[in-house]
């Protein structure tokens, strides 16, 4: 039997089904196909280079030792950049709550986080979500963002938009579909 060519692994399926098999090729093809794109990923969300390199490295190694129980809804490429974002909130968590504990007494550290209601989590993982939609929008280009924030965060109806920035109504719709394409590019990884 060949050995597997890089090209046969476009199909993610026979990919998914190899790693499963612990075929090392499947796995160094993964690897070095997502690697970098992950850390770039991981880097905007941790902020520090060695630290998101670590956070890449760790899912790599819990997707090679849960290899033979590999299952995925979606792409693997999806798969693996969800589980980046978690590895790298998790971090975040760590590093938060380590902070805390170093100015705070041990009680009040156990008061604020350990005793932490779901309602004060999901205010959390909604304040979360609501950043990286920011960093989202910031990465508009310019007119898409004007108009993305005028229709989103002003309320502004399309004719009012293209009032105010001198533009017709259809730039306005085409901008807006434009911005809105874009946005559910870079935030399809919030996707449950």
């Amino acid at each position: 039997m060949r050995q597997k060519d890089k090209n046969d692994y476009k199909d993610d399926k026979l990919l998914t089904s190899h790693l499963r098999d612990g075929n090392e090729k499947a796995f160094e093809y993964l690897f070095d196909t997502y690697f970098e794109m992950l850390v770039d990923y991981a880097i905007r969300l941790i902020h520090n280079e060695d630290v998101a390199m670590d956070m890449v490295q760790t899912v790599f190694v819990k997707l090679y030792d849960g290899r033979a129980n590999l299952s995925t809804q979606s792409s693997l490429r999806y798969y693996l950049y969800k589980a980046v974002y978690h590895q790298c909130l998790n971090e975040l968590r760590h590093q938060r709550i380590s902070a805390d504990y170093l100015e705070a007494g041990d009680g009040e550290f156990y008061q604020r986080e350990v005793l932490q209601t779901p309602d004060e989590e999901m205010l959390l993982q909604s304040k979360e979500v609501s950043r990286f939609i920011q960093e989202a929008v910031r990465t508009l280009p310019d007119r898409c963002r004007e108009v993305y924030l005028l229709k989103f965060a002003e309320g502004l109806h399309n004719k009012e938009v293209a009032e105010r920035l001198g533009i017709s109504a259809k730039t306005v719709e085409a901008q807006t579909t434009k911005a809105l394409s874009h946005l559910r590019n870079e935030l399809a990884w919030l996707a449950v």
